[in-house]
């Protein structure tokens, strides 16, 4: 996924989407996966919005 393509909507919602990925991870490296993308997206967000 481009992050950088993405609207600041489609951000929201990706972030929405990651964070519920999260709480339905089996296993560590799974929950580790979607922390780190759901990061790059809230650091996306932030520079947005700066």
């Amino acid at each position: 996924m481009k992050i950088k393509k993405l609207t600041t909507n489609q951000l929201k919602k990706s972030r929405e989407y990651l964070f519920t990925k999260r709480l339905s991870a089996t296993n560590k490296e799974e929950w580790q996966e979607y922390a780190d993308m759901s990061d790059e997206v809230s650091k996306e967000l932030q520079v947005r919005v700066l």
